[in-house]
């Protein structure tokens, strides 16, 4: 995993990290094809305890124009009261 690093995400302060990895598709295949993921974790805690954690997976080839969506969601994200 990458550097954990300080963002705000629902008018809190939250925790987000980054990494680059790998699936491999079919999962149980003898000889699955490698494909480069890129993934996301934003934590954001609860008012009363507890936390949010949303979660972005994407293959590399994807990640740019995927990651716009995932931005939109983080924006318009709205804790349970």
């Amino acid at each position: 995993y990458g550097p954990i690093s300080a963002i705000t995400a629902a008018n809190r302060k939250a925790r987000q990290f980054e990494r680059r990895t790998f699936d491999f598709i079919p999962p149980y295949a003898v000889r699955p094809k490698k494909i480069p993921v890129h993934e996301r974790r934003v934590v954001i805690p609860g008012e009363k305890g507890g936390f949010y954690v949303l979660n972005y997976h994407a293959p590399e080839d994807l990640s740019g124009k995927n990651m716009e969506i995932f931005e939109k969601i983080l924006l318009s994200f709205k804790p349970a009261k």
